[in-house]
């Protein structure tokens, strides 16, 4: 069996296929955010689906096979994008450049396995494909081509509905770079309008209404919920100003100039513009600034090949200089191991000492315990879509409060019988529990190895 590092979210990936296979897709996901969460909001059916067919198939233990996943995916993308430059440009050189950049580019790499959600960088991987489709659907009047590109858009958000941002960018370049009579171009924006809310309508049926409400309503931006961020300045501005950018660019290159150049422009001047609001707002947190590194790489691997002669090819730099910056950060772990990682072996004696009592716990964690063992836990892989409002103003006070009393009200509460606290001599990369002292007061301590120690609370 391979095993990621453990910064990796892989093991969210196999912790719902595991379940999945057994139990199906039908009600709460009994392990995560109190057992409240239905399955349908935590991931769409094509990842689990394909894991289970694969397992079933082949015997693969579901780590390697989400391995395999994800590098098919990585080379799906890069054909898919090669294609998409050589149509665009009528060029196969070109399209053959962007292929071999976003290919061996190595940030995407880098946070596919020690960061990224699999099901989402699976999307993103599948995204060139959708505008293949799209694009080409787009000249014409055809039901069927039109039908495609519906289902091709709605096979990408049942794979993860957060690929929907980088889509939407997406399209909004595809029109950038089109030519045409402006009677024409109005319709093609009404066409990927209507495919674009014809997908969702499609999707909504497996995921519901109440999820698009779960994921606007829970805490996204800033802390806040997401369709209230809109009441601070700040947020609004760091949402708002990067589509307009990209609106005003489709403008300014109506006509002329190449339309690499121009999808590039559009592309990179929104996520960029999103980068640097959120890296300006906190340098330090680099989780955060990096969210958007992935689009960045495929914006810049398309502008080096449109000028891939010129001094822009210089800006390979950028990525390698930012993922060697995060792969020291994280400790330069191996990305392939046939060994649990250090900092959550504690998981076995935790899952050995709990057996079914519901834990606390933060950190990696969180992500890894339910791909190795049927744990109940407050936490989860999928914040965004937790139902029960209790367990995240109670996590940070349980991580980060100081009052042990406060502690043990809020673990009482939410049923808590053990709780894993990483010291500062913790293998664990994450170190979320602030003030240590007060444990001795929660709880009392039935284990302790390697700075990681287990309280029993109840």
């Amino acid at each position: 069996m391979i095993y990621p590092p453990q910064t990796s979210m892989i093991p969210v990936a196999v912790a719902l296929a595991r379940f999945v296979e057994a139990h199906g897709f039908g009600g709460a996901y009994p392990f995560w955010y109190l057992g409240t969460t239905p399955v349908r909001f935590l991931t769409g059916p094509v990842v689990p689906v394909v894991l289970i067919g694969l397992h079933n198939l082949t015997g693969l233990p579901y780590f390697d096979l989400t391995y395999v996943l994800l590098i098919i995916s990585f080379l799906a993308s890069s054909a898919g994008w090669g294609l998409w430059a050589s149509r665009v440009t009528n060029n196969k050189t070109t399209g053959v450049v962007v292929a071999f950049l976003v290919l061996f580019l190595p940030w995407r790499w880098l946070s596919g396995l020690a960061l990224s959600e699999p099901s989402l960088l699976i999307a993103k991987n599948l995204l060139p494909w959708a505008l293949l489709v799209i694009d080409r659907a787009l000249g014409q009047t055809n039901v069927k081509i039109h039908g495609l590109a519906i289902l091709t858009l709605s096979f990408l958000f049942f794979i993860h509905t957060a690929v929907m941002f980088p889509m939407l960018v997406g399209l909004v370049a595809v029109l950038g770079v089109i030519k045409g009579e402006e009677e024409r171009e109005v319709v093609y924006v009404r066409r990927v309008v209507f495919m674009f809310l014809a997908a969702l309508a499609v999707v909504t049926f497996w995921y519901t209404p109440r999820f698009w409400w779960t994921v606007l309503t829970n805490p996204s931006i800033g802390g806040a919920p997401g369709v209230f961020a809109i009441g601070n300045a700040v947020d609004f501005l760091s949402i708002i100003l990067p589509v307009a950018a990209a609106v005003l660019v489709v403008l300014f290159f109506k006509k002329g100039a190449d339309p690499l150049v121009k999808f590039s422009v559009i592309w990179l001047g929104t996520f960029g513009a999103l980068t640097l609001f959120r890296f300006f707002a906190n340098p330090n947190f680099w989780q955060d600034w990096t969210s958007w590194l992935y689009e960045i790489e495929i914006g810049l691997a398309i502008l080096i090949a449109s000028r891939w002669k010129s001094s822009l090819l210089s800006l390979v730099v950028l990525p390698v200089v930012v993922a060697l910056f995060v792969y020291g950060k994280l400790g330069k772990p191996a990305l392939f191991s046939p060994t649990l990682p250090t900092g959550v072996k504690s998981l076995v004696k935790l899952n050995e000492i709990a057996g079914d009592k519901r834990v606390f716990m933060s950190g990696s964690t969180v992500f890894w315990a339910n791909s190795l063992f049927d744990m109940v836990q407050v936490r989860g892989g999928r914040d965004e879509a937790a139902i029960n409002p209790l367990w995240r103003s109670a996590a940070y006070e349980i991580r980060e409060g100081q009052d042990p009393q406060q502690s043990a009200k809020l673990l009482k509460e939410l049923d808590v019988s053990y709780v894993l606290v990483h010291g500062e001599d913790s293998p664990e990369y994450h170190y979320d529990f602030k003030h240590l002292e007060k444990w001795a007061a929660v709880g009392k301590m039935i284990w302790e190895e390697r700075g990681d120690a287990i309280y029993r609370t109840d």
